[in-house]
């Protein structure tokens, strides 16, 4: 596994310094050993950005969420292509889906994007989280 590590660590120093030859080289190497990692697709995606193809970025993403269907990390890079293509409602819909699988680590900058793209949370979500509303109470009455 150390190894595939540092194929995807080649690769995205390649990407990083705009030799996409020979990223898509080592991710092609990476697939074969790793194929399940969000890490290929996100890479990937960001790679055809800096490419200026936000349609391919979409598609690789989505090809990786129809491998991993629910991954947080490829729901969040989605959402954000998509808001960077200015597609609102698909990029607040994804970031809802990411956000409903997220772990308390992530939970903040997924909220940041919806309330940055002026949206509410999804309707089983709720305003506040268990206990703000009461220490809100506190806050304003008794302090």
């Amino acid at each position: 596994m150390e190894h595939t590590r540092t194929l995807i660590e080649k690769a995205e120093a390649a990407a990083a310094r705009g030799d996409h030859d020979s990223a898509r080289r080592y991710l092609r190497e990476y697939e074969a050993n790793a194929p399940d990692d969000p890490d290929l697709y996100i890479l990937r995606g960001s790679m055809a950005l800096a490419e200026g193809n936000f349609r391919q970025a979409r598609e690789v993403l989505e090809q990786g969420l129809a491998r991993l269907p629910g991954s947080v990390p490829l729901l969040d890079a989605l959402g954000l292509v998509c808001e960077q293509e200015g597609d609102v409602q698909a990029a607040l819909a994804s970031y809802r889906r990411a956000l409903a699988g997220a772990g308390e680590a992530e939970r903040a900058e997924i909220e940041a994007a919806i309330a940055r793209l002026g949206g509410a949370p999804p309707p089983d979500e709720p305003l506040f989280r268990p206990g703000a509303l009461r220490a809100l109470v506190q806050e304003l009455f008794f302090a």
